[in-house]
């Protein structure tokens, strides 16, 4: 062997070496961790069938195989690796929704592709198995979830959406693009609900089970979901919020329609949540329109599809007043009307009744739950009153007044006009009237059973019955004489009135008549009485007032007197102590004396007597002696004597101061001595005519008290001493 063939072989080797260098490169090929590779036949194999996208392993084209990450043996040249391809990442939160490009073709009228292979594609991964069970091509129900996934991206389209959420206060309104057809001939504008879908986040599940296509009457609460919002449109709205002071009125636009005649619907007896599910409503045989039950205050989750909510204010019955209530719905009357008086040919007995029948009796008064008027009325309160279910009419149960005057502009509602009425005496006279009066809640419903409200009460009862009675009163009296017992009037209408109003369950207060307006002539007349009458009392009142003055005045007087008054009987006060006890003392010492005056006397009576057995004694041993005087001088002599010695004791002058003289000028010692005591005896020097015989009175005895009352000198009452 030459250098030239051993040049030539070498040559031939590396030639050889190199090409299969490039064979193993083409043979042994590293897919790269985060790649998929795509495999092609290029040499041999069947052509691929017709319409379809990639090939089967033994058909030319591109496969539908692949290879993952790591080493892999190429049968090159047949078979080469086409290009690497990113894996399909789907983010954490987040989902993705597979579209298949190749497949069987979607079956009529469907939008997305059920997953008619189930779990032989392995999330979509493995396209022959997708392909080889009934894989339908378009936009798959079935989604994809978080985490890296090997999807050969020429079989399946691949689009990354967000999770649903529902935040909290919020609904979610679902909208199917996909399923059966909403039977909207018969007036189905709702999906029905479907079970096993587990809140639309299984869209296969929901076509598979029957659900429709459309708005759909399940929601979606607050929350998070995975769902293939390719398929379910959700839109996110507020939550039925009532406030306090509110309440909710239903009106349902799901159900069976209104029967004829009714104006609001039965809700459905279930839960108090009943409208939260709206599905429930419409099994239970809910009916469309205004709902009898209404919503509270509170937080509901409601389908606004299915239901629109009216907010209203709560209804107050005022204090003064209750409700009476029309019920709209409920069963049909089981309770009678009040007993009717009424005869066949439909005339009444009483005249309540016949007025009452003129213009016909529509109402009834029920018991509760039954549809009418109720016989319970709602006391002063708040309300949650639904307008569509039942009316509400208020009644005052206070005083109510109607008065028949001249009414102010903004007055009208309860005023008539007064009374034109012709007296006894055939006067013409206007009587303005009063009426006060009131409905015993209990007795609210029955009144407007029969009247409807106060208005057609004040209008159509009380206004003719008291207009009739005061028109029958008046016409019985003359006019003055009305106006004069214008109480007495009053008081026998109100008994009128009362006994007329009480069969209408009325209970009348007071009947005032406020005013009377006679004709001006007769008021002349009677004017003119009065203003005499007023003269007459004005002067009375004139004199009385100067009576008053005067007792005015001297009370005045005695007011100004008053300090000395006081004065004047707190001294006649003290006077009457000090003279109490002065009298206190005197008492104390009248009983002292007395006791010393009962011995005083004693002594004196003893001493008396001594003293009196002496005189008598003297007195007769004088006598004897005078006796032996007369015999011895003459009586006349010894009267004499006697005379003179009374004139020394008494100190009279015996020098004759007056002359005296006889007839025969000459005078006797008697004249003499008549003429000088005659002055002395006749008081002419002013003194008392001295006692002709007086003996000197008895010295008191020496232990006599010097308090005692000093005896008398009276000659009456000194002891006298007969003088023989």
């Amino acid at each position: 062997m030459n250098f030239v063939n051993l040049g030539i072989y070498t040559g031939i080797g590396v030639v050889v070496l190199a090409a299969l260098l490039w064979l193993a490169t083409r043979w042994v090929r590293k897919v790269p961790s985060g790649k998929l590779a795509l495999l092609e036949n290029t040499l041999k194999g069947k052509s691929i069938e017709t319409g379809r996208i990639l090939a089967r392993d033994n058909e030319i084209g591109v496969l539908r195989t692949y290879y993952k990450q790591g080493w892999h043996f190429v049968a090159y040249p047949n078979r080469r690796i086409k290009e690497m391809k990113d894996i399909t990442i789907v983010p954490e939160g987040k989902l993705a929704v597979v579209t298949a490009l190749d497949g069987k073709p979607l079956p009529a009228g469907r939008n997305f592709a059920d997953d008619a292979a189930g779990d032989h594609h392995d999330n979509f991964q493995d396209v022959n198995g997708f392909m080889e069970n009934g894989g339908i091509v378009g936009t798959q129900l079935k989604l994809l979830t978080a985490g890296a996934k090997f999807i050969h991206p020429l079989q399946f389209k691949i689009d990354i959406i967000d999770r649903t959420v529902i935040p909290e206060g919020q609904v979610g309104l679902v909208y199917a693009k996909d399923g059966k057809p909403l039977r909207t001939s018969a007036g189905q504008i709702l999906g029905d609900k479907v079970e096993g879908h587990d809140r639309f986040q299984d869209a296969a599940t929901f076509i598979k089970n029957g659900g429709q296509q459309g708005r759909q009457i399940e929601i979606l609460p607050p929350g998070v979901y995975n769902i293939n919002t390719a398929v379910f449109d959700v839109k996110t709205m507020p939550a039925t919020d009532v406030p306090k002071g509110k309440v909710g009125i239903v009106i349902a636009k799901i159900g069976r329609p209104l029967p004829a005649g009714e104006v609001c619907a039965t809700t459905p007896a279930a839960t108090d949540n009943i409208f939260s599910d709206a599905q429930q409503f419409v099994t239970l045989g809910g009916f469309a329109g205004p709902q009898d039950r209404v919503l509270g205050a509170g937080r509901y989750y409601i389908n606004t599809d299915a239901f629109e909510i009216e907010m209203k204010e709560l209804y107050e019955v005022l204090p003064g007043f209750v409700a009476a209530r029309i019920a709209y719905t409920g069963s049909e009357p089981t309770s009678k009307a009040e007993p009717s008086t009424t005869t066949i040919d439909g005339s009444a007995t009483d005249t309540a009744e016949h007025r009452l029948n003129s213009g016909g009796r529509a109402l009834h008064v029920v018991n509760r739950g039954e549809r009418g008027l109720q016989s319970e009325v709602l006391q002063p309160a708040k309300y949650a009153i639904n307008p569509y279910a039942e009316k509400v009419i208020p009644w005052p149960t206070s005083a109510r007044t109607v008065e028949w005057a001249n009414a102010k502009e903004d007055q009208k509602t309860n005023y008539f006009d007064p009374f034109m009425v012709v007296s006894n005496d055939g006067f013409e006279m206007t009587v303005e009237v009063r009426v006060n009066y009131r409905v015993l809640p209990e007795n609210v419903p029955y009144v407007i059973s029969k009247l409807g409200d106060i208005d057609a009460l004040e209008a159509n009862v009380i206004h003719p019955q008291v207009d009739g009675i005061f028109r029958s009163q008046v016409s019985k009296s003359p006019a003055l004489n009305y106006m004069k017992k214008r109480a007495e009037e009053a008081a026998s209408a109100l008994v009128e009135v009362q006994n007329a109003l009480r069969d209408y369950r009325i209970e009348v207060i007071a009947v005032l008549i406020t005013n009377i307006n006679l004709p001006k002539d007769l008021m002349d007349t009677q004017s003119a009485k009065n203003l005499a009458d007023q003269r007459k009392e004005m002067y009375t009142s004139q004199q009385l007032a100067e009576v008053a003055r005067v007792t005015l005045e001297n009370t005045k007087a005695e007011a100004d007197q008053q300090s000395s008054i006081r004065k004047a009987e707190a001294g006649i006060l003290i006077a009457k102590n000090d003279a109490l006890a002065a009298r206190e003392r005197a008492s104390g010492e009248a009983a002292r004396i007395e006791a010393v005056g009962v011995a005083t006397a004693k002594a004196i009576q003893l001493k008396g007597e001594a003293e009196a057995a002496v005189v008598l004694a003297t007195g007769t041993a004088e006598a004897e002696a005078y006796r032996k005087k007369s015999d011895a001088l003459g009586q006349d002599n010894v009267a004499r004597l006697e005379q003179t010695r009374a004139l020394v004791e008494i100190r009279v002058p015996i020098v004759p101061q007056i002359s005296t003289g006889g007839g025969n000028g000459g005078g006797s010692m008697a004249d003499l001595i008549g003429a000088m005591l005659l002055p002395k005896l006749a008081g002419i020097d002013g003194g008392a005519p001295a006692a002709v015989a007086a003996k000197p009175t008895v010295a008191p005895a020496p232990d006599a008290d010097a308090s005692a009352a000093p005896a008398s000198t009276d000659a009456s009452s000194a002891p006298k001493t007969d003088v023989v």
